[in-house]
This record gives C-alpha cells, sequence and structure tokens, in this order.
C-alpha cells in the first residue's frame, strides 16, 4: 500500500525503499493465513479507526489485524512485514477493536434471546428429530475450561496484606490453571449464550445461579413450556431438564434409554468449544493466555462472536449438520 502510494506520487527515492524491502522480505505463508468473508460485516466494522493513542486505521485493516493476531500465535515482533506497522501500532489496534467488538456486541454475547425466541420450535423439532425423546429441549447448557499460563501471585487487598495466588484459578478436575465460561449451544451450531469468564475452581453451577439466565428465560414467556437440557448437576424445574440420577441398576429401562440418547445428543456441545479453538489457535496457547497482562475473557468472548459469524456466513457447522439445523443469516444474527 505505502509502495504504491510513493509511485504514484513520484517520490522515487521512497519508492525504490520500500520495493527493495518488499522484495527482500519473505512472503506470508498461506497457511496461516485467516479465511474470512470481510464484505459480511458491512455495518459491525467503522471505515477508520482512531485509538486512544490517536493511531490511525482503517476499520479493515483493524479487523485484519485482529482476525489474524486471534488465528496465529505469534508474537507481534513477527506480524511487523506483514502488516507493514510496529508491533507497538498492531497492538494497539488489536486492543482498541477488541474493545470496540466486545462493547457493540456484549449483550449479543450474553445471550441472543431474540433469535433463539423466534426458532424455538424449529430448534426442539431438531432436537427431536437428531433422536431426543423430549420434544422441548431447544439448547445445550454447559461450562468450558480454557487452560492460562500460571499466573504470579499479586496483592489484592493491602490492609489485609493478603495474595491472590495460583490456587485461585487452579481446576482440580482438569488439573490446571484455567478460566471458566457458561454455554448454551442451539442446534444450529451456534453459541447463544456465553457468561464469563471464572476462575477455574468455581463450579457450573455457581456460574448458572449468578449468570441468572434461569431468570431472563422464566421472564421471557416466549420460552414457556420449553426446556434447556443440562448435566444431573444443574437439576430439574420449568427452564432446565437434567439426566434421571442413581445406579443403573436403580433405573427404569426408559429412563436408562432417555439417559443415553440425551448424553449422545449432548456431545454436540464439544463440537462448538473444539470449533472455537480451531478457528482461533491462539486461544488454545496456554503460554500466550497471561491473566493480568493480557484480556484473556475478552478474547475468548470475541472469539465466540467471530466464530459464530463464520458459522452464519458459511451456513452452518459440524452441529447444525448434525441437527439438520442452518444458523440464520449474518446480517440477521447481527442485527438481533
Amino acid at each position: 500500500m505505502r509502495w504504491q502510494l510513493a509511485k504514484e506520487e513520484e517520490q522515487y527515492f521512497e519508492e525504490a525503499v520500500l520495493f527493495a524491502a518488499l522484495a527482500s522480505a519473505p512472503p506470508p505463508c498461506p497457511r496461516i493465513r485467516t479465511r474470512f468473508n470481510f464484505n459480511a460485516l458491512p455495518d459491525a466494522i467503522p471505515d477508520n479507526i482512531v485509538t486512544r493513542e490517536r493511531t490511525k486505521a482503517t476499520g479493515l485493516e483493524a479487523l485484519c489485524v485482529l482476525l489474524y493476531k486471534l488465528a496465529v500465535p505469534v508474537l507481534w515482533e513477527d506480524t511487523e512485514i506483514f502488516f507493514g506497522r510496529s508491533s507497538c501500532g498492531l497492538s494497539i489496534i488489536f486492543m482498541h477493536l477488541l474493545d470496540l467488538l466486545d462493547a457493540t456486541f456484549s449483550s449479543l454475547i450474553l445471550f441472543n434471546r431474540n433469535i433463539a425466541a423466534a426458532r424455538l420450535k424449529e430448534y426442539s423439532q431438531a432436537v427431536f428429530d437428531a433422536g431426543s425423546p423430549y420434544t422441548n429441549v431447544w439448547c445445550f447448557v454447559d461450562g468450558t475450561v480454557r487452560g492460562v499460563c500460571r499466573p504470579v501471585p499479586r496483592r489484592v487487598h493491602h490492609k489485609k496484606r493478603k495474595l491472590l495466588g495460583q490456587q485461585s484459578i487452579y481446576n482440580g478436575h482438569k488439573r490446571k490453571h484455567a478460566l471458566k465460561f457458561q454455554t448454551l449451544v442451539t442446534p444450529d451450531g451456534l453459541i447463544s449464550h456465553l457468561f464469563g469468564p471464572y476462575a477455574g475452581r468455581n463450579h457450573d453451577i455457581k456460574m448458572y445461579r449468578e449468570s441468572k439466565i434461569a431468570g431472563t428465560i422464566r421472564l421471557d414467556s416466549r420460552f414457556r413450556g420449553f426446556r434447556v437440557f443440562g448435566d444431573c448437576a444443574y437439576g430439574n424445574d420449568d427452564v432446565i431438564v437434567s439426566p434421571f440420577e442413581g445406579a443403573i441398576g436403580n433405573l427404569t429401562a426408559e429412563q436408562t434409554h432417555i439417559n443415553a440418547c440425551m448424553s449422545r445428543i449432548r456431545v454436540s456441545v464439544e463440537w462448538s468449544y473444539a470449533q472455537i479453538v480451531s478457528y482461533w489457535k491462539a486461544l488454545d496457547v496456554k503460554s500466550s493466555q497471561r491473566i493480568g497482562t493480557q484480556p484473556v475473557g475478552k478474547m475468548y468472548r470475541v472469539g465466540v462472536l467471530m466464530t459464530n459469524c463464520i458459522t452464519c456466513i458459511r451456513g452452518g457447522n459440524t452441529a447444525s449438520d448434525y441437527f439438520n439445523c442452518p444458523p440464520p443469516d449474518i446480517s440477521e444474527y447481527l442485527e438481533s
């Protein structure tokens, strides 16, 4: 871009210098390019952005920086030649757009209730056709554990001289330092609800209660009569249904059959988690997920948003193909 501008303005010396630099620079590896339809987000990204540090960039360039950084686990210094900017400028642009997307689509990431409410019958029918004995289950709730780098202890209460150590985020079940998120995954492959992050030591039920997603669904009359399916820890009420508890020998044949069917269908939740880290490799590198120096939770939330966008653009994913339930159009998703 700079070389073309110098050529048009007949700045021969600058043109020669830039041409020599570009000619000697290694070409970007096509294996690490991010496949994304940039024309699908016409109104979501502004034409031009100006950060608080007065760094200017076009919206398309900022989006390229964001997607590249999420998709490729590299240092900023390794992307200077690729983008023609300093590592400091690239980091500033990345953080600015990350904050912008997280703030603009916060309600969409938290709970996409309008699309979910409009497609409840379609969702429940897709789950039933996949082999569910229930006719009113429209999504699946679960918690995901995302590994992070071991944090350095830091003081949180200077008066009491307490230290926030690594134990606060250590997940004993997965045996690693982690953050936890709660999700609702619908049959069209979208993650319709994302809540978090929470420290890895917290239980899924704590996230479920503090997210207040049950109250949100209960107060919306459009969801009346439909149920969310979760594991046994979530219990049963007018919003959520879970498998029958007890030893196999104490369950009836019908109860055992229902548990087996729902366990097989519920695996689709894990497919959505795998899809996120498949697109955005940087989110799956523990050594680069440093709490306190990086917005780890915000990066994952925006990664989920971009994953949903890709699902809408491509017309589905593994989960939607399994349930034979296509996702909405990208414009419908972003405007909901």
